[in-house]
């Protein structure tokens, strides 16, 4: 994180360093990311980086934090927005927010997506704990409204279709960034409603869901 001089600095001069930073750690991971390289792009001298950063592990992390606020805080507008919506809905409009975000600010998705690997094993960690910690509280309470407004059933582990949903979302917003660059808005969009309709109606085909619930 970063250090008190660095809230000293102008706004225009902060805006600098992290416009900097965002583009070096997007295109060259944390490992390769070089604090070098940061203070050439922001046009100050290395020497002054230490004096508003410890070292590059912590400015890297003040760079993942505003690349995961960013997603977190754009998610919890759409919810805000749209709070009519079923729970299905509402996850169609959080990734249609997140493909969106994809888009606008590609280095930023990048780090949040990709410039964590080949980082410490003390760092990916930290980090993988806090997005499960964002994540795992924002899928209970959307669960949780969900399952009071009789869209989610009654009869289920609460907690463990928090786990589950969670991480179907997580990984399939992971698939989903590989094929962005690729893919048409169009084709994203059905892959979308096709993995909701996998996580509404499930994987049993229902001849077999109705013998099921006679047996």
């Amino acid at each position: 994180m970063p250090l008190k001089t660095y809230y000293n600095l102008p706004e225009e001069k902060q805006k600098r360093i992290i416009k900097a930073a965002i583009a070096e750690f997007a295109s060259n991971g944390y490992q390769k990311g070089s604090i070098q390289s940061i203070a050439d792009r922001a046009g100050i001298s290395k020497g002054s980086m230490y004096q508003y950063f410890t070292n590059k592990k912590e400015l890297f992390l003040y760079i993942f934090d505003i690349a995961i606020d960013k997603k977190i805080n754009g998610v919890k507008n759409i919810i805000s927005r749209y709070r009519k919506l079923t729970i299905y809905e509402l996850l169609e409009k959080a990734f249609e927010d997140s493909i969106k975000y994809a888009r606008e600010y590609p280095s930023l998705y990048q780090i949040y997506t990709r410039a964590i690997k080949g980082a410490p094993r003390e760092i990916i960690n930290s980090l993988d704990f806090k997005i499960k910690t964002e994540g795992l509280s924002f899928y209970l309470k959307l669960l949780t409204e969900a399952r009071e407004n009789g869209q989610v059933r009654d009869d289920i582990n609460l907690e463990l279709a928090t786990f589950v949903v969670f991480t179907l979302c997580k990984y399939f917003g992971e698939y989903l960034g590989q094929k962005i660059p690729r893919s048409s808005e169009k084709e994203i969009k059905h892959n979308v409603r096709d993995f909701l309709k996998v996580l509404k109606e499930g994987l049993l085909p229902q001849e077999h869901e109705e013998v099921c619930k006679n047996d």
